[in-house]
């Protein structure tokens, strides 16, 4: 089966099951209310609660759980086999998480740039060797697919490599803004005044995010401690579904409802993870 089928069931799967499956959990499990005043509103500051347009908050959901794609789906493929990684990034997909689409859309990618299996393992035969090319075999194989739409090779390229460019600026975004909310909540906390303080905590997170990068010595030089923290970038991104589901899942139990729904991917995540 080409890749294009497989992209195809895959996308048609990810339709089915949003179309039924998720509209089963929003009424049946989670009796989701539509008029319910999120944080967005109830706290509207201008900086940190912003009423923010669907389109655009699904855009920053999707490039903040998605960073890592490109380097994971490969990767899972070369330790498990194509098989159980589409079965992970569909399946996973479908009942928990939402990440899948760029692992699909990579895994095809990568089918479209190697012509055998030979040169798919002469870059892929190991863990090494997937972090080092992945990303630029990932941008070549995309601008590939994208040269079906009439759009030129070069022109093609460009978009992937911003694409991916900003997949890591988003993810980055978030977790300094996430570390500038534990600042300001520590500073809350013990009183310690100046962590309240936007700009203060802004710039001891990002200058302590700067140094964990910056200042670890490796084999790649100058940045070589981001490479450290990659790996660890993608455990805890699936350790904190996996808390996420169980904290989901006991507040099901609490309230009486079928907790089947996130128990299982809670076990089958943290499974994976640890």
């Amino acid at each position: 089966m080409s890749g294009s089928w497989v992209a195809a069931l895959s996308l048609i799967l990810f339709a089915v099951g949003y179309r039924y499956y998720s509209k089963f959990l929003a009424e049946k499990i989670y009796r989701l209310n539509p008029d319910y005043m999120t944080p967005a509103h109830r706290f509207n500051d201008g900086v940190d609660y912003v009423p923010t347009n669907r389109l655009i908050l699904w855009g920053h959901h999707f490039t903040s759980i998605a960073g890592a794609a490109p380097i994971v789906g490969p990767a899972i493929a070369v330790y498990w086999g194509w098989v159980p990684a589409m079965l992970w990034v569909v399946l996973g997909t479908l009942f928990a998480a939402g990440e899948g689409t760029l692992a699909l859309i990579t895994i095809v990618a990568i089918v479209t740039y190697f012509n055998t299996t030979g040169e798919f393992l002469s870059h892929y035969h190991s863990f090494e060797e997937a972090g080092a090319s992945g990303l630029n075999i990932f941008v070549e194989g995309a601008a590939q697919l994208a040269t079906g739409l009439m759009i030129p090779l070069q022109a093609a390229q460009t978009i992937i490599a911003v694409i991916v460019i900003s997949f890591a600026a988003t993810t980055l975004d978030t977790s300094v803004r996430l570390m500038r909310y534990i600042l300001n909540e520590l500073g809350h906390e013990y009183n310690v005044r100046p962590l309240t303080r936007i700009h203060l905590s802004t710039f001891l997170a990002v200058s302590s995010s700067a140094a964990l990068v910056l200042i670890p010595e490796g084999p790649r030089g100058l940045g070589s401690g981001g490479y450290l923290l990659w790996p660890l970038f993608g455990t805890s991104n699936q350790l904190l579904a996996g808390i996420s589901l169980l904290l989901i899942t006991i507040w099901l139990r609490r309230n009486g409802r079928s907790i089947i729904y996130t128990l299982v991917p809670m076990i089958f995540i943290l499974f994976m993870t640890l």
